[in-house]
């Protein structure tokens, strides 16, 4: 996959609690001449207007419960694709 498409890709897994959004990503990449598949998370905040942006860098204290959900929340789903603990998928 090139970058181009990595860009458009769908989300495989969305998670919302209160005004906090996470997507979860997979994406394939090379290593030492072997496909791998990983996933990226993508966090954002709602806006004022409602509306979600991405890349969020500054939570409020009130945005930390809804953060560490969906976080955890992903995390959890990530972790259950990569028995062993093992990194890539």
């Amino acid at each position: 996959m090139n970058t181009k498409q990595d860009m458009k890709s769908e989300p495989v897994k969305v998670f919302q609690s209160g005004d906090c959004c996470v997507e979860v990503f997979i994406n394939n990449t090379i290593e030492n001449g072997h496909m791998v598949r990983y996933a990226a998370v993508s966090f954002a905040k709602r806006s004022p207007q409602g509306r979600f942006t991405k890349g969020t860098g500054i939570l409020r204290q009130t945005d930390l419960p809804a953060a560490i959900v969906t976080l955890g929340a992903a995390h959890d789903w990530i972790r259950r694709l990569t028995p062993g603990g093992r990194q890539g998928i």
